[in-house]
């Protein structure tokens, strides 16, 4: 069964320049939930699938990729109600199960299934090891739902048992990750062999996640060593940081696939996004990450001439990408607008912040004026620097309109001449992370009436 959402945006009267259309937020948001659900659990797939786009040719893309798919259930999650998310998820909890269970090349860490639940065999990138921590942050979120509700006994049987060997899906996934983080894997491009920054960040929230499961569900041993092996991927993650680049390293230690010299990466971005803590280092308001966006920003603006002549800015993988040509993607545009929408709501709720010499560029580019590095808790410049957020956002997201149309197909990429949409038609990402950014920019919006 598929259902559709409305969206109901919060309106505000927050005074700033609104650059994009509510009207086109609303029906781009609603038809990227339905193209979302359309991809899910198709005739031809078994329950729970879901395809990274519709393609089957240049590029074939018809395949469950673990990844994708974990970060596409938790915007449902967050997007549907309990009821219509209800048989969704349970389908997919029973997919995972079979997918942890099916004969495959490396164990957990494989990044992508048929989609008659067989697991890829042919040439790839291979293991994977953001995919296992993806799915313990989308299945620990529901899971901890559940227990608030009293739900214990599905829990116990369908996501985490005590028993090992591990027979229950978040059990599985954490034995796996708790074991094997440590180990060189291929990054979320699925081009180089290394240490990566974003495999890590989903690691260490997937372990504290897990161990707070584990807790409830009266495994203390388990809750224990899983939170020791997220402490000490905290502090693995401190060693991505360069100080004689000024921007976090997006993979270190690489031992196979390609070479990208810059390591200068939005996935980034998407690692505080999808595993950012507020209350461990690495969030949206840490020096290094605004450091880096910064830097992103200003190199994604430098190489793609269509960022001269819109609106927002249009963000790519990474400076030396040549896949299709080296485009910008819609999801990391979308991604950018979700973090500022993040950022401005944890500014406003704060109160305060401290401009240093090490982020002050960041608030002068964003707000266009300079800053002395000092402690600002000012209403007035608080208030501008949110509003100023919230606009960028909203450049952003006009920026997909613009390239989307009046189809409201998101695609993969858009030329970085033309504009015009490339790669994969109808990727299922860039629906889900239209959606997330468009849900962080409603609960900012909502927070400021």
């Amino acid at each position: 069964m598929k259902f559709i959402v409305i969206l109901l945006l919060a309106m505000s009267s927050y005074s700033f320049s609104n650059t994009v259309s509510e009207k086109w937020v609303k029906d781009q948001y609603n038809y990227s939930l339905k193209r979302i659900l359309d991809h899910t659990s198709r005739p031809d797939t078994r329950p729970g699938f879901i395809i990274a786009a519709p393609s089957k040719s240049y590029p074939n893309y018809y395949f469950h990729w673990v990844r994708d798919a974990a970060l596409v259930m938790n915007s449902l999650q967050e997007t549907l109600s309990a009821e219509d998310f209800k048989p969704m998820v349970r389908d997919y909890i029973n997919l995972v199960s079979h997918h942890q269970r099916v004969s495959k090349i490396t164990n957990q860490g494989e990044p992508k299934f048929n989609p008659d639940g067989t697991s890829f065999t042919g040439p790839w990138g291979r293991p994977q090891n953001d995919g296992p921590a993806l799915r313990v942050i989308t299945l620990a979120t529901y899971a901890l739902k559940l227990i608030d509700q009293g739900e214990i006994e599905f829990v116990r049987n369908n996501l985490y048992h005590p028993s090992l060997p591990a027979r229950t899906v978040l059990k599985v996934d954490l034995e796996y990750t708790s074991h094997h983080f440590n180990e060189d894997d291929f990054d979320l491009w699925e081009e180089i062999k290394g240490t990566h920054f974003y495999t890590k960040m989903a690691q260490r929230k997937a372990l504290l996640m897990g161990s707070k499961v584990a807790k409830l569900m009266g495994d203390e041993a388990a809750s224990a060593w899983y939170f020791a092996k997220a402490q000490d991927l905290n502090s693995k993650l401190r060693t991505f940081w360069s100080k004689d680049r000024n921007y976090i390293l997006s993979t270190i230690d690489r031992t196979g696939g390609l070479e990208k010299p810059s390591r200068l990466d939005a996935s980034t971005i998407l690692a505080v996004l999808h595993s950012g803590l507020t209350q461990f280092s690495y969030n949206h308001l840490d020096n290094r990450i605004l450091r880096t966006v910064e830097k992103l920003v200003a190199k994604f603006k430098e190489i793609y001439p269509i960022n001269n002549s819109f609106v927002g800015v249009g963000i790519g993988r990474y400076a030396e990408d040549t896949y299709f040509g080296g485009q910008p993607w819609i999801l990391l545009t979308a991604a950018l607008s979700e973090y500022y929408y993040e950022l401005a709501l944890m500014i406003k709720q704060n109160g305060s912040i401290n401009i240093t010499e090490n982020n002050k560029k960041f608030f002068n580019k964003v707000l266009n004026f300079n800053i002395a590095p000092a402690r600002i808790s000012h209403s007035g410049v608080i208030n501008r620097i949110v509003v100023r957020l919230t606009e960028l956002g909203d450049e952003n997201l006009e920026r997909i309109k613009i390239h989307s149309g009046s189809s409201l197909q998101l695609d993969e990429q858009f030329g970085r001449y033309s504009g015009y949409m490339t790669g994969a038609p109808h990727l299922t990402w860039s629906y889900g992370a239209f959606i997330t950014a468009v849900n962080a920019r409603s609960k900012l919006l909502k927070d400021s009436n």
